[in-house]
């Protein structure tokens, strides 16, 4: 095999006893393992072929357990893609994905792309789980496919381990948001309606940046109606050297009244 032009980290992500290891196991052995699961599956680097590009994929899992909770995010430096996982048959650790993960990540790693993942869908799809279990629990396509628009993930797929449906859709998927992520004005629109809601810099033009938190000479406002605002996305290099990424936002004259200059002295 030639050799892989681009190292891509991923790491795992999601609730214990989701399924993330059996996942990554089962994607690197192509077999489910019927022995002991440990915690955190070692970590795992290979070539790997997508579309006909060759990668270095390193794979990275996590333990979800609160007592991981301040080791965790030290995995997370260098992240090129997350894969966040919950079970298909566990509607707290679907919910925790709001409530839990996605502000975790968006701390430790908020530029980083998501694969949204739902597991055990073997279980989910068989006839004798529903048979024993009531309804209320399971997570449907349409409710999983809902959770990644909200979250703006790249992409929503269900898999099981154990019948390796969709194991490799998962990895795959991944590789290819980093190889070909989404064109910046798209993601920037997906963004609008929450970004619509956060302080605003502007003079003539609104500028929101993501990890700069003032911009001199400029008026600050909180009160935008949405279609007030018209997004344009790019990478700027900000003082010493790390890219940020920069939205200007054209706003209406009308929203200007009540903007207040900000004192850029204190």
């Amino acid at each position: 095999m030639m050799s892989a032009s681009k190292f891509i980290k991923c790491v795992t992500v999601g609730d214990g006893a989701v399924g993330k290891t059996c996942m990554l196991i089962c994607y690197t052995s192509n077999k489910f393992p019927t022995d002991y699961v440990p915690t955190v599956f070692d970590n795992f680097s290979a070539n790997v072929a997508v579309d006909g590009n060759i990668v270095n994929l390193g794979l990275w899992d996590t333990a979800g357990q609160e007592d991981y909770s301040r080791l965790r995010p030290l995995s997370y430096r260098g992240a090129d893609v997350f894969v966040l996982a919950f079970s298909l048959l566990s509607r707290p650790s679907y919910e925790n994905v709001m409530k839990k993960w996605m502000p975790e990540l968006r701390r430790f790693a908020p530029n980083v792309p998501i694969v949204l993942v739902g597991t055990k869908l073997d279980l989910r799809d068989g006839k004798g789980y529903l048979n024993d279990h009531t309804s209320s629990g399971v997570i449907t396509s349409a409710q999983g496919e809902e959770l990644r628009k909200q979250i703006y993930a790249a992409a929503y797929i269900e898999c099981s381990s154990k019948t390796q449906q969709n194991v490799k859709a998962v990895f795959d998927n991944a590789i290819k948001v980093v190889l070909q992520p989404p064109r910046r004005k798209e993601i920037a629109m997906k963004k609008r309606q929450r970004r619509s809601s956060h302080s605003c810099f502007f003079t003539y033009t609104v500028i929101y940046f993501e990890r700069v938190s003032a911009f001199h000479n400029t008026f600050n406002t909180r009160a935008m109606q949405p279609e007030q605002l018209e997004y344009q996305c790019f990478t700027a290099r900000a003082t010493g050297g790390s890219c940020v990424e920069v939205v200007f936002i054209k706003i209406s004259a009308a929203s200007t009244s009540s903007a207040k200059p900000l004192d850029m002295n204190h």
